[in-house]
């Protein structure tokens, strides 16, 4: 608790509470149940208690008013009844499982689809950065399931679903995302005491065949998609310049016809995500310093990493912020400029018009070019890991393929003669 003190949580001591005061009060009566105001107002009563682990934890009994003190210690005391607990003996915490099965055999608990509703929607919405989609997945993958019990899911209703997926042609990546999504919302119904046990402790992640080694553009595929962008955005000018001549306009100078160009150029510069491009502020743009910033809200590992702008990109967002209104907020803004891009309509027409053959280049291939093309020119995995928002060079490691002419001249090497083994002086004149 916040404060050692404790108190005799009543309805009088509830009813005298102060709401604008962000704390948590301890009970004197129950050891572990207390009060907790939060920043909002909200009041709930929690229950606090060292798991058979040791490690702290911390549950919500009820929310005020819609349970009074008396009940939501009687709450917590069951809590405490079933939970195993830092000092349980052996034959204590055996005792508290039978109790726990027992209670859910009698009373039964929520089906998939009756949680994934009302409990990890909400939760998803306010811990989660791509909404509800993880439960929408499940919901689709499935549907068979949403109306049994969660205590009746199996290890083995997982793998029989992922073997028919797997022999109808689904790829182990996806089984594995999806499977992944399940996982979850099952760790959360165990960590809610829900369920006594994770139902998918032993289904092992399948084993995914290793990424195309060549997730890059060679440089005449790169001179192609730039021809390619150039002809794009020559051709939205012009029928810029065509529309305004209609309606008798004077249509301003512009470098770019729309955010296609300049977004992807970006791209290619930056080895940024295209959601961290696509939703990138003004304010987090540097000219002067020539610098930009993405912003941990908008980053996958929620981190704020800053990166310095090379030439062209530096010229690319100055050339873009120029013919942007100066209240513009996003730097790729949508038709109603109040909210970013969420897609580049116009990228899979430029990537056919590229001509690239050798492999079906998607735009966050744009991030395996750029970090590819920083290792062939020397630059060390750490400071590639830097650019790209790893925590790990591991995973570097997978977007830093090296081109075929990149290693033939690192195989060349094995042209020089080798030494080793080779008589010395002294033993030849012997």
């Amino acid at each position: 608790m916040a404060n050692h003190e404790k108190f005799k949580i009543d309805r009088a001591f509830m009813r005298a509470l102060d709401r604008a005061l962000p704390r948590e009060y301890a009970c004197a009566v129950l050891k572990g149940f207390g009060v907790r105001v939060a920043v909002n107002g909200t009041v709930t009563f929690t229950y606090r208690y060292l798991d058979a682990t040791g490690k702290p934890k911390r549950v919500t009994v009820g929310r005020y008013p819609d349970i009074e003190p008396g009940d939501a210690r009687e709450k917590a005391k069951g809590h405490a009844a079933l939970t195993d607990l830092k000092n349980d003996p052996l034959a204590v915490r055996l005792a508290k499982s039978e109790a726990r099965a027992a209670a859910q055999k009698k009373v039964g608990t929520l089906t998939l689809g009756e949680f994934l509703t009302q409990r990890y929607d909400g939760h998803l919405r306010t811990h989660g950065r791509s909404g509800t989609r993880n439960a929408d997945m499940i919901r689709a993958a499935f549907p068979d399931m949403l109306d049994t019990d969660l205590t009746a899911i199996t290890a083995w209703d997982i793998e029989k679903w992922r073997a028919e997926r797997l022999n109808a042609g689904t790829k182990p990546a996806t089984c594995n995302r999806i499977i992944n999504a399940l996982r979850g919302a099952f760790s959360r119904a165990v960590e809610w005491e829900i369920i006594e046990a994770h139902p998918m402790r032993t289904v092992k992640k399948q084993r995914e065949p290793e990424p195309d080694g060549d997730r890059y553009l060679l440089p005449d595929e790169e001179r192609r998609l730039r021809d390619a962008l150039d002809a794009y955005d020559e051709t939205v000018r012009d029928e810029r310049r065509k529309l305004a001549r209609r309606l008798h306009r004077i249509e301003a100078a512009r470098t770019y016809g729309d955010a296609t160009k300049p977004a992807v150029l970006l791209c290619l510069n930056t080895g940024a995500r295209r959601g961290e491009v696509l939703k990138l502020q003004w304010r987090h743009v540097d000219l002067d310093g020539a610098r930009v910033t993405f912003p941990g809200a908008n980053t996958k590992n929620a981190k704020s990493r800053v990166l310095a702008l090379n030439r062209e990109a530096l010229a690319v967002l100055g050339a873009w912020r120029a013919q942007c209104p100066d209240e513009a907020v996003f730097v790729f803004p949508n038709e109603t400029g109040k909210a970013p891009l969420r897609e580049l309509k116009a990228w899979p027409k430029v990537r056919d018009a590229a001509n690239i053959a050798r492999l079906r280049f998607r735009l966050h291939d744009a991030r395996h070019h750029a970090a590819s093309r920083l290792v062939m020119a020397g630059v060390d995995l750490f400071s590639v890991s830097r650019v790209l928002g790893h925590a790990d060079t591991r995973m570097t490691a997978r977007y830093s393929h090296l081109s075929p002419e990149h290693m033939r001249d690192v195989m060349a090497a094995l042209d020089t003669p080798n030494e080793i083994g080779a008589p010395t002086v002294a033993s030849k004149a012997a």
